[in-house]
């Protein structure tokens, strides 16, 4: 990577550090409003815990890295799909990432269309969007569209990953367990897609 740092911008619950130094750039919180408002401020609390814990996933062993936190939950791991898009526009346009992580998706998506053209976008300037599946197999967005890297976990892979040539999945991922950070520093024991999809982006 040279002395250029990636930029690297996390769509999820905000960030919460536990008294640690803060190692994110700038946290971005996404306003929901009838305008689509957006306010940018310093401590994107996480009120989930699950941000916080694909953050420190991801930036474990991770160097030369600007990271920018795009919160769009707040109490539940629960958004609207005009919230989920404009986070996505945001990271595009304004932040203009070399990789948008995105460990959360849509199932039954009524803005397919538009999700996917601004996947497309990203794509078309280079962007890489890496995007968790839904972890009980259900086909989500925006990790089955071809202009993104979908990170699916199986209990039969032993590899760090197996490459997959056709539409849709593109990596499979063993399903390893982690301890993830939550809020106020507490560990917890996890797997699934969210968090090993955190080793993708890592890679």
């Amino acid at each position: 990577m040279g002395n250029d740092k990636i930029k690297l911008a996390i769509v999820d619950s905000g960030i919460s550090y536990g008294g640690k130094k803060p190692f994110f750039k700038k946290e971005v919180t996404i306003v929901e409003k009838c305008c689509g408002e957006i306010k940018t401020e310093i401590g994107a609390t996480d009120r989930i815990g699950h941000g916080t814990a694909v953050a420190n996933l991801i930036a474990t062993g991770l160097h030369n890295v600007e990271y920018y936190m795009v919160k769009i939950f707040e109490e539940c791991m629960f958004t609207s799909e005009e919230k989920y898009l404009k986070a996505l526009e945001y990271c595009i346009d304004e932040i203009k990432p070399q990789i948008i992580h995105l460990s959360n998706g849509i199932i039954c998506c009524e803005k397919l269309r538009e999700l996917k053209e601004l996947c497309s976008k990203a794509s078309d300037r280079g962007i890489h969007i890496i995007a968790a599946f839904d972890n009980f197999g259900a086909l989500s967005y925006p990790a089955a569209f071809d202009s993104v890297i979908g990170v699916d976990v199986s209990n039969e892979v032993e590899k760090d990953y197996v490459l997959i040539e056709t539409v849709g999945i593109n990596i499979i991922v063993p399903n390893v367990t982690h301890k993830v950070v939550w809020t106020n520093n507490d560990i917890f024991v996890s797997n699934g897609t969210s968090f090993n999809a955190c080793l993708v982006t890592r890679m």
